[in-house]
């Protein structure tokens, strides 16, 4: 028999151990309570007779004390279970200060995500994880309900905002970067007035990003189009200056052609700057900020021939790379980057070669994530990027406008789907009735994030609330009104919906995960209805791989199941036989990662999701 330990290790089993335990807890009671070595064996022999070939530590445990009160050792039940208290505590507190010596020896590696495993020897990198390591220990001991730490530990659920939870900060966020650019704002007590050009502008933009990424631990997103009113700025100055000193010296035509040179050297540097200062800004955290930029051509906007423009040198600039540190150019890691297909920017339309631009950039772009206009509208309303991969906020109006622009996402939750399919030994009714509970579970957990986040006020980040970033309220205001009734979004996620869809019915695994999809989304709807708050789906990517290794503490090796690195929840797409196949796609907002291939991403293929996808992410 294998002993299998809260880490995850597995030991052989050692009957010793078992008598040590109670004995400690025998030298607590008068000797007329405690328990004797014939009995000991006795409880010993139950576990045996068990037939386990793999057994929870806590099962133990467990048995440990339903026998003592079974043999009516009331007193030294409580004297045990006191014990085992005190031993969780300490252990509680060991792996915290092991975790965190780890983290600053360079050792433990494992609480690092997997892009900064080689830099975490850094100290501003160490300083975040070890902060994490805290907030954790400290959420798991006092702040958050027993049932939602169980679960969490047991790989059931996922707390995302356990490493951030003893702060009164959120996930992820839409800069309202017009408004900070139009009416300036404020860093470390210094004001930031309105850009007077672009290269500015595109300077600011990124020390606000930084700053904003400061004072939160997800991803921020803006729309380029945004800084097109500052390429005008410049395109003006640019021709007051060279009218003033050539008026009448050269002809009109030159004259406009040295505006257009000066003014796309002010495009080229200010684009550059964006790209270069994201990559290479730090937050407090010790990372660059997780930037999306999306690229939109809004017919509606006055500005739509210079927003082109900038959308096109950033394809340009992607084409080229960045130099790493031995000076050989390589992908830019971020920003992420969102294209938006209208009917503007059809290969046949007027913005059309920017298209083209991005098929012939398309494999030194790494995070793209494509959008159909009117898909999206038609779906949705409104048209906008996600904040991070697959992560979309609901739709939401104010004073009759859709807004998205200064809106954000509070925390999240993620639900294991195929822990709840082995639970319930892969019988699709039993499966739906685990699936509630821990959707309700799920649910809990969002709460309490919510909750914590009541009554903070606006000092506890000047940059998101009252400087622009969020929006603009007084010092010591409550932010609660922004917690409510959508304007920012909860987040359920969820991995596993292939394999378990697969493991209960593989020959209709596609109206399986449909079905579970649906179950899920009703859910949602049914809690909004209920609550002040919006939750929406998330179709988690990240989370595979911790779900698959608290599977296999629990289960052991399950063929196509636990025996490997990562579940998956990707459905990629075969354009070039796209009639012939049947594609799930669940409508809610973030339901399902539709992907394709970059050798996919043909003009023919773009025509198709435009018609009929509302995104896609390309690999």
């Amino acid at each position: 028999m294998k002993i299998v330990k809260r880490d995850g290790r597995t030991v052989d089993y050692d009957p010793l151990k078992i008598h040590l335990a109670i004995n400690k807890a025998n030298q607590e009671v008068e000797e007329s309570k405690r328990l004797s070595d014939k009995y000991i064996d006795k409880i010993v022999q139950y576990i045996e007779s068990l037939g386990k070939k793999r057994i929870l530590v806590e099962d133990i445990q467990d048995i440990i004390e339903e026998k003592l009160m079974e043999y009516k050792k009331y007193e030294l039940a409580k004297c045990y279970i006191i014990y085992r208290h005190n031993r969780a505590l300490i252990r509680k507190s060991n792996n915290t200060d092991e975790n965190i010596l780890g983290i600053i020896k360079s050792q433990n590696k494992r609480l690092v995500g997997d892009s900064y495993k080689k830099n975490c020897a850094i100290a501003a990198l160490q300083r975040d994880i070890v902060a994490g390591e805290i907030s954790k220990d400290i959420t798991k001991r006092v702040l958050l309900p027993e049932k939602i730490i169980s679960a969490h530990e047991e790989g059931l659920i996922y707390f995302h905002d356990m490493d951030y939870f003893i702060h009164s900060i959120f996930n992820a966020c839409y800069v309202n970067i017009e408004d900070m650019l139009n009416n300036g704002t404020v860093m470390n007590g210094i004001t930031i007035e309105s850009p007077k050009s672009f290269q500015v502008a595109c300077n600011v933009t990124t020390q606000i990003l930084s700053q904003v990424a400061s004072g939160q631990y997800g991803a921020t997103t803006i729309n380029v189009s945004k800084l097109s009113p500052y390429l005008k700025k410049s395109y003006l100055k640019i021709k007051k200056k060279l009218t003033k000193l050539y008026k009448d010296k050269i002809s009109p035509e030159l004259m406009e052609e040295l505006i257009e040179e000066r003014t796309q050297t002010e495009l080229s540097n200010g684009v550059q700057t964006l790209l270069y200062q994201t990559n290479t800004l730090m937050t407090s955290t010790g990372k660059p900020p997780f930037v999306t930029l999306v690229l939109h051509l809004d017919k509606d906007d006055p500005l739509i021939d210079l927003s082109a423009k900038i959308i096109n040198k950033i394809i340009d600039l992607f084409k080229v790379g960045i130099l790493d540190e031995d000076g050989s150019f390589i992908k830019y890691q971020y920003p992420k980057l969102v294209y938006i297909l209208s009917d503007n920017n059809d290969i046949n339309k007027k913005y059309g070669y920017i298209t083209e631009n991005l098929l012939n950039t398309i494999n030194e772009i790494d995070g793209l994530t494509i959008i159909s206009e009117p898909k999206m509208k038609e779906l949705f309303g409104s048209v906008y990027g996600p904040l991070n991969n697959n992560m979309f906020l609901s739709p939401y109006k104010e004073n009759g406008e859709y807004k998205v622009d200064g809106r954000f996402i509070t925390g999240m939750v993620s639900i294991n789907l195929t822990s709840a399919c082995i639970d319930a030994n892969y019988a699709i009714d039993k499966f739906f009735k685990i699936l509630e509970d821990r959707l309700e579970l799920s649910k809990d957990a969002l709460l309490c994030r919510y909750r914590s986040l009541l009554n903070v006020s606006s000092d506890v980040s000047p940059i998101h609330w009252q400087y622009g970033g969020i929006t603009r309220i007084a010092t010591n205001e409550k932010i609660d009104n922004y917690l409510k009734n959508g304007y920012s979004n909860l987040v359920l996620g969820y991995s596993g919906l292939e394999e378990c869809a697969n493991a209960m019915d593989n020959e209709n695994k596609l109206a399986i995960k449909t079905k579970i999809l649906h179950f899920i989304n009703e859910k949602i709807k049914s809690w909004n209805k209920e609550n002040e708050i919006v939750i929406t789906l998330y179709n988690n990517l990240d989370i595979g791989s911790y779900f698959i290794k608290k599977d296999y503490e629990r289960f052991g090796i399950i063929k196509n199941l636990t025996d490997k690195e990562s579940y998956d929840n990707d459905h990629y797409i075969d354009l070039n036989n796209y009639e012939n196949q049947t594609i799930l796609q669940d409508m809610s907002l973030g339901g399902y990662t539709l992907k394709i291939k970059k050798e996919d991403l043909t003009v023919e293929n773009l025509s198709i999701i435009k018609k009929n996808i509302w995104y896609v992410e390309v690999e």
